[in-house]
C-alpha cells in the first residue's frame, strides 16, 4: 500500500548537499516526489511510495550527508500525488 508524506527537515540542511542526498536516496528507493529548500532555512520533501520504502528514506533523512546537522524532522501524511520520478525543485 502506498503513502504520501510531507516532510520538513530543520537544522543545518541548506548549503550542505542535503537536497542532492535526498534526491539520490529517493531515486535509489524508486520513490516519487520532490525536495526543495524553503525560505525559512528548512528543506521540504514531498514523497509518495510504499510504507517500507518511505520508512527507509525517513531513516536516512535523520542522518543526511556529512556536513548536515538535522535537528528535527516533521512528518505529515498527505494524499498520494502523481509525480514523474523524484526531482530537486528550486525556489523561484
Amino acid at each position: 500500500m502506498d503513502i504520501g508524506l510531507r516532510i520538513i527537515a530543520e537544522g543545518r540542511v541548506q548549503g550542505v548537499g542535503y537536497r542532492r542526498f535526498v534526491d539520490f536516496k529517493a531515486n535509489e528507493l524508486g520513490l516519487k516526489g520532490f525536495v526543495m529548500n524553503q525560505s525559512d532555512g528548512t528543506v521540504l520533501v514531498r514523497v509518495c511510495g510504499t510504507h517500507g520504502k518511505c520508512d527507509l528514506l525517513l531513516e536516512s533523512l535523520y542522518q543526511g550527508p556529512p556536513m548536515a546537522k538535522v535537528k528535527k524532522i516533521h512528518i505529515e501524511e498527505i494524499p498520494i500525488e502523481e509525480f514523474n520520478g523524484f526531482t530537486i525543485k528550486r525556489i523561484i
